[in-house]
């Protein structure tokens, strides 16, 4: 089964650049919300195997959502690694207090570092290569043959081509 992922940040930049980071990693579910209230209400309702929470938010901050969930005995186990710009160590020291699983300072530069976090609590593969959601046609040459298809996505490591024709067993 498909492992489900909450995002929540307020800051629009930021919240693309988490979601398009993991979910161009993994075959994770992403979801997102823009504030502690949305998170508190999605962490209920989708039940996600991780969430990656802001700590400072409008209507309700990182660390508030995260005590309520961490002291509701229905979502409680629910996996929470608050994200922050912040360095300060009364900042950190909010996050335990609340009850996070885990910290990660924001921006996410240490890209290989953030995702062993992140398999620390979610048993997902994580790829090598990043892949990029294309939707093109495309004509391909195989054996000879000239053939027509779907380009779905790209990466450093390939492309995945989606045709109707059956190629010839073992190719």
């Amino acid at each position: 089964m498909r492992k489900k992922i909450l995002i929540v940040d307020d800051v629009i930049f930021s919240l693309l650049y988490a979601k398009n980071l993991v979910g161009n990693r993994t075959n994770a579910e992403i979801i997102t919300a823009s504030d502690g209230h949305q998170a508190l209400e999605s962490i209920k309702k989708e039940r996600p195997d991780l969430v990656l929470m802001d700590l400072f938010m409008p209507v309700m901050n990182g660390d508030e959502c995260c005590r309520i969930v961490k002291s509701d005995p229905t979502i409680n186990k629910t996996p929470i690694i608050m994200l922050s710009s912040a360095r300060k160590e009364e900042d950190l020291k909010r996050c335990v207090e609340a009850g996070c699983d885990d910290f990660f300072s924001k921006p996410i530069l240490k890209i290989e570092v953030f995702f062993e976090k992140l398999k620390k609590f979610i048993d997902i593969v994580i790829r090598e290569y990043p892949r990029i959601p294309i939707d093109a046609e495309v004509d391909y040459f195989f054996a000879g043959k000239e053939y027509k298809g779907h380009a779905r996505d790209v990466s450093e490591g390939g492309i995945l081509l989606e045709d109707s024709s059956v190629p010839p067993q073992g190719s």
